[in-house]
């Protein structure tokens, strides 16, 4: 049994218009501070500790046009937040403490390389620009990646991965990759200087690509491992030092996979994330957040309910696992301390009938012992005593704990 337990909390977010969330446009950031943008252009900042609102603010632009107002939004640390603004075509950094624009973050976005200045007041190509436009942050060099697709001829295509840096008047560089008709990802080779690109359908072979900043004069390098995989990759993080991890689903097999590369050695390893000892076939269809440090990985999955479960890679069990709802989203905390659940869609009509409210759950995930010594502190027996003055004696309330947590 999990010596761990999920703790979740409803919120519920007063708001004045009616618009729905789109997956990865809810951040949560530091002390349960969650930042939330509407279809409509209009943001809350919301502390769930107290449930009381921190900031609001609102993205203008012409919705009857344009797809999003702004696409790609990603922390950049605790206080910021950066997004490609639809209307201006630029790359902006938010803070949702302040509700101000940080002027120190600028750039292109889309590139002219990808929409040139005379393709811009067409909205089939703006559309198109932004579609597949992406956006990572290393977190410890605060260095910005963004990669778009960009159609050459007969269904082939370029990926363009552009790189920005807080207080740089011009880019910090730029590598293109003929993808052909492959379609391309990016994700992180770690904190500091790497990025990587890498496609989901991979068979016969294991290929990325990635790109490191320090040493850009290299251009962007391709990996080509000839080991008989064949699987869809959901995701791709870093792990540990010159590591990083990808997870997907096997085709060979009901049991997805966590594949390790290191750099070091140039080799690639395969572990099966059997964390059912029944031997369940299991579908993953999302790989939120993953923690390097402690090793887990938020999933969700498909087997006879659809469920989020919270995976120990060092163990290879769930430390957790609850039914998702029917149209629940997650987002997981930069912190890792805890993460959201939301109805979102990835595309729909803004509902006239819906109230003026959106309804989160806050999910921490915290040790079932400490969570049971809380209880019995705090809860009340029926003549009035919370439990450790019930029972007298502290130990006997440890001794409970263990037992009712074992």
């Amino acid at each position: 049994m999990s010596s761990y337990i999920f703790y979740p909390t409803k919120k519920t977010i007063k708001t004045k218009f009616t618009a729905f969330i789109k997956y990865r446009f809810l951040i949560p950031l530091k002390n349960f501070h969650v930042w939330i943008f509407f279809s409509d252009g209009h943001w809350v900042f919301h502390d769930c500790s107290k449930n009381e609102l921190i900031n609001e603010g609102k993205v203008e632009g012409d919705t009857s046009k344009l797809i999003d107002l702004v696409k790609a939004p990603r922390a950049i640390d605790e206080e910021r937040i950066i997004f490609a603004n639809c209307t201006n075509f630029k790359l902006e950094c938010l803070n949702p403490y302040t509700g101000k624009l940080d002027a120190s973050w600028t750039g292109d976005a889309p590139t002219l390389e990808t929409l040139p200045l005379s393709d811009r007041s067409n909205d089939n190509k703006v559309a198109d620009a932004f579609n597949d436009l992406e956006i990572e942050v290393l977190m410890k060099s605060k260095y910005v990646g963004m990669i778009e697709r960009r159609e050459t001829n007969q269904g082939n295509a370029d990926y363009l991965l552009t790189v920005y840096q807080q207080g740089a008047k011009e880019r910090v560089a730029q590598v293109i990759h003929n993808a052909q008709q492959k379609q391309m990802n990016l994700g992180k080779g770690n904190e500091e200087d790497t990025f990587i690109l890498w496609t989901p359908y991979q068979s016969g072979s294991f290929q990325f690509s990635y790109f490191n900043i320090n040493q850009k004069e290299q251009g962007l390098k391709h990996i080509n491992v000839q080991q008989n995989i064949n699987t869809t990759i959901l995701n791709g993080f870093p792990w540990d030092s010159n590591v990083i991890t990808f997870f997907g689903n096997a085709d060979a097999s009901g049991v997805p996979e966590q594949y390790l590369y290191d750099f070091s050695k140039g080799e690639i390893r395969t572990l099966p994330m059997s964390y059912y000892p029944e031997g369940k076939d299991t579908l993953m269809s999302d790989v939120i957040a993953a923690d390097p440090e402690k090793k887990r990985v938020l999933i969700t999955e498909v087997v006879d309910t659809l469920n989020v479960v919270l995976y120990n890679a060092k163990t290879n069990k769930a430390d957790f696992l609850k039914e998702q709802t029917e149209n629940g989203v997650y987002a997981a905390s930069i912190d890792g301390r805890y993460f959201v659940e939301y109805d979102g869609v990835l595309s729909g009509e803004e509902n006239p009938n819906a109230p003026g409210e959106t309804v989160i759950s806050i999910n921490s995930l915290v040790n079932k012992k400490m969570f049971m010594l809380y209880f019995m502190k705090h809860a009340k027996a029926k003549n009035g005593k919370n439990f450790l003055e019930f029972y007298g004696n502290p130990y006997i309330a440890k001794h409970v704990a263990e037992m009712l947590s074992a």
